[in-house]
Formats: structure tokens, C-alpha cells, sequence
């Protein structure tokens, strides 16, 4: 992808010197076509097989949360990879104008998302908890016993990697890609699959209850992706999101210590 080409994609805003930038024709169909597919269903395939053939190779062993642990891991660099490839001319010039507009974009995305994101969550437990005894997804229990078994790991995988992976898929493909030609329904897409993904295992596992628990994870989609609209640039969001996950995996690691 030519960097120029970007160049030429960028839509000034009015009355400020940084600019919105647009996908390319070739990387929203690419995102649609390979990070999209590989996000949902062929990447836990491919770091299944990669660290079956690491285990075999080395005659090691492990506990089924270890497994666990590890495959996330592997799945997240994935997806960082190809997303990151397929995106690079869309996400280098928000990462000159991350480092160019430094304090506006931290406290954006630090400050003004987590006041938002805590607002949103409270909004999406109380819905929550008119329809259910419980405001824990399955999601978020699972977290916490894989925390508590491998602390390290499963902080870098929730706290770094997923936060980018994430955001290069649901702001970057989804939010992005849509927003061009309709922005409510870029919103509601990306807000939806992502609050969907968080309890997809246990809903097509047979626990259709557990679509209730994607409200609160909505709520964070959508401010996730109005961070990223309002500032022009998706190291906004990616800060709250990795500011959310930390606080809340701090919370969690403390709790187990308790």
C-alpha cells in the first residue's frame, strides 16, 4: 500500500490542522475479506495448531489454563500482525499525530474515556440487572480464574495485546470502513460485534442467556468509537481501552490476593 495514497484519502477537518484519515478501497476490502474472517473464526485455528506443533516439538506439558492462556496470546499477535499489516498506511500517520498531539490525545483517552467508559458500564450492569441475577459475564469470570492461575501472561494479553488487536479490528476495519458511507450505522455495527464477541463462545456453546451480558461490552464498543471518532485517531481509543483493562485487571489481581 502507498503511503501517498493515503495522503490523498485524508479528509482535512474543519478549523484544526490534524486530519481524518480514510481507508483505502484495497484495505477495506482486505480487511473485510482476511482480518474480519481471521478475527472471528481462523485465527484460534492457527495459534492452536502453532502451539500444538511448540508442545509436541518440545515434549511439554500443560494445564488446560495454561493452554488457555498461551492460545490467547498467540491469537492476539495474529490478528495484531495482519491487522497491523493490512492497516499500516491508515494507522502510521495517527501514530505522527499521536506523538505530535501527545497531552490532547492521553487525556483524552485516559481521562475523558474512562469517566465515559465507567458511565457506560454503569448504564449496561443496571440494564443488566433488570433481566439477570448476575451482572459477571462468563467472559469476565473466565479472566479472572485465568489472572489468578497465570498473572503475567494474562496481564500482557489483556492489558497490551488485546486492547490493540481489537481496536485495529472493531474501530479500525469495522468502525472505519463503515464510517465513510454511514456513521450512525458504523456506531451500531461495531459496537454490537463487539459487545457480541465477548460472549460469543458461550452463546454457541448453548447459553443463549448469556446475550444479555453483551449490553455492557456494547456500551463500551460505543465509547470506544467515539473516542476514536472525536479525536481522528485510533491511539485514543486504544488508550482507554488499555486503561480500562488494567484497572480492571489490577482490581482482579488484588482481589485474588485478598
Amino acid at each position: 500500500m502507498d503511503y501517498r495514497q493515503t495522503i490523498r484519502n485524508r479528509m482535512p477537518r474543519n478549523n484544526d490542522s490534524r486530519v481524518r484519515w480514510r481507508l483505502s478501497p484495497t484495505q477495506i476490502a482486505l480487511g473485510i475479506l482476511v482480518v474480519l474472517p481471521l478475527y472471528f473464526y481462523c485465527s484460534q485455528y492457527i495459534a492452536t495448531a502453532i502451539l500444538k506443533l511448540f508442545f509436541k516439538t518440545f515434549a511439554l506439558s500443560a494445564t488446560y489454563n495454561l493452554l488457555i492462556v498461551w492460545l490467547n496470546f498467540i491469537n492476539d499477535i495474529i490478528i495484531f500482525l495482519v491487522a497491523g499489516a493490512v492497516l499500516w498506511t491508515y494507522v502510521r500517520p495517527q501514530l505522527i499525530d499521536a506523538r505530535r498531539n501527545f497531552v490532547e490525545i492521553a487525556l483524552v483517552g485516559i481521562i475523558e474515556g474512562m469517566i465515559l467508559m465507567y458511565m457506560a458500564l454503569a448504564i449496561g450492569n443496571l440494564f443488566v440487572s433488570l433481566f439477570s441475577s448476575s451482572t459477571t459475564s462468563v467472559n469476565e469470570l473466565t479472566i479472572r480464574t485465568l489472572l489468578k492461575s497465570h498473572p503475567l501472561v494474562m496481564s500482557l494479553t489483556t492489558v497490551v495485546l488485546a486492547p490493540i488487536a481489537e481496536e485495529l479490528v472493531f474501530r479500525g476495519v469495522i468502525f472505519g470502513s463503515l464510517r465513510q458511507f454511514n456513521k450512525p450505522l458504523a456506531y451500531i455495527v461495531s459496537s454490537f460485534a463487539f459487545g457480541f464477541v465477548h460472549v460469543s463462545n458461550s452463546v454457541f456453546a448453548g447459553n443463549f442467556g448469556e446475550m444479555i451480558q453483551m449490553v455492557p461490552y456494547m456500551m463500551m464498543g460505543l465509547v470506544l468509537a467515539f473516542i476514536f471518532d472525536q479525536q481522528d485517531n485510533i491511539c485514543a481509543s486504544i488508550l482507554t481501552h488499555m486503561t480500562n483493562n488494567a484497572v480492571a485487571t489490577l482490581f482482579n489481581i488484588l482481589m485474588a490476593l485478598i
